[in-house]
C-alpha cells in the first residue's frame, strides 16, 4: 500500500521534485510483489485448517486483515482530504 500512495502522491505532483520519494517508490516496487507472494505462501502453510476450526480461522482472518485493512484505508482518507488539491482521488 506504501508504493501505491507514494505513487499516487508522486504522480499528482506533490513529491514531483522529491528524489527521497522517487526513490522510496523504486524501492518499494523492487521487491513488493516477489515478497507478498512468499510470505502469503509460508503463512497459509503454517496453520492447516480442519473442519473443527474453519469458523475460528475465517473469524482470525478477518480480525488480522481487516483492522490493517481499516486503519491505512481511514489514514489514506485523511491525506486525501487533507492534500485534496494535491492528490487525485
Amino acid at each position: 500500500m506504501v508504493g501505491h500512495v507514494c505513487t499516487s502522491y508522486y504522480n499528482s505532483g506533490l513529491w514531483q521534485e522529491d528524489l527521497t520519494a522517487k526513490l522510496l517508490c523504486d524501492f518499494v516496487y523492487s521487491f513488493h510483489m516477489p515478497l507478498f507472494f512468499i510470505v502469503s505462501g509460508y503463512l497459509s502453510s503454517i496453520k492447516k485448517i480442519t473442519h473443527n476450526n474453519i469458523k475460528q480461522f475465517i473469524l482470525n482472518k478477518i480480525v488480522a486483515y481487516g483492522i490493517p485493512y481499516i486503519t491505512f484505508s481511514i489514514i489514506d482518507f485523511l491525506f486525501k482530504i487533507l492534500f485534496k488539491s494535491y492528490v487525485t482521488i
